[in-house]
């Protein structure tokens, strides 16, 4: 069984997009204008990707902040004017500052739920609503008493089960489970393809150049499980098993 996998992680941003953020961090637009920009953003990368023909269709994560403002991107408590940092080529960048607190913990429920009704018009508005009343626990008393310590069970195990699912079910989870060669267990990798002839390698190298010429094209990043020299002597091994097996008796 083939398991889907991104071909590529970050696309570069729209300029549009790139504009945005830095007026968003100016204080100059309004979170709704944001989102109406990183929605936009979406759109083209995945009328991209289809243009491709691609088998598989990512968001490019348009949306992700960098590094450094992961930890608050999205609050609705931050302002212009935080700390400044220079970089190695002379650009500089402006991080937020927390202008309330404290931080605490928080239900995304309703952000999400709202845009699951705008992406699903034709499901009815009230299997949503349900879903989010039941997960904000706004109609626990709509239960029978006997049933709600397991609603409550319910949500907060959902709230623990979701965060892991999206970010690991696949990279970090279903690819270990398949582990006949653990070197093509990695972020954009296919375990079921041990490698491509010569003129595939040049004509997707051809595609990402008409199409995403200043995108990064790297072998190992942070998401990185084994590092490239780590992967390269694991697949020579792999092509040598009885010396392998002598070695292995050996030591």
């Amino acid at each position: 069984m083939t398991i889907p996998t991104e071909p590529i992680g970050s696309i570069p941003r729209p300029a549009e997009l790139i504009e945005g953020m830095q007026q968003l961090g100016a204080g100059r637009i309004s979170q709704d204008q944001m989102r109406a920009l990183y929605d936009r953003a979406i759109r083209d990368t995945i009328r991209r990707f289809e243009e491709t023909g691609s088998p598989i269709i990512t968001d490019g994560e348009q949306t992700k902040p960098s590094f450094a403002t992961y930890p608050i991107h999205g609050l609705e408590t931050l302002a212009p004017g935080g700390v400044t940092i220079p970089f190695a080529d002379g650009h500089t960048r402006q991080l937020p500052k927390l202008a309330a607190g404290p931080f605490q913990y928080r239900t995304y429920a309703v952000t999400y739920l709202e845009e699951a009704k705008k992406r699903n018009p034709r499901t009815a508005r009230a299997l949503f609503d349900f879903i989010q009343e039941t997960l904000l626990l706004r109609n626990l008393q709509h239960f029978h008493v006997e049933d709600r310590r397991q609603v409550i069970d319910f949500v907060m195990e959902l709230q623990q089960l979701t965060g892991p699912v999206m970010a690991k079910a696949v990279e970090d989870t279903a690819f270990y489970v398949y582990n006949r060669l653990t070197s093509l267990n990695e972020v954009g990798g296919d375990p079921e393809q041990f490698g491509l002839p010569l003129e595939s390698f040049h004509r997707q190298n051809v595609t990402r150049q008409r199409h995403w010429p200043h995108s990064m094209l790297t072998t190992s990043t942070h998401d990185t499980k084994r590092s490239e020299d780590v992967r390269a002597r694991i697949n020579v091994l792999s092509e040598i098993p009885p010396e392998w097996g002598t070695a292995l008796e050996r030591w």
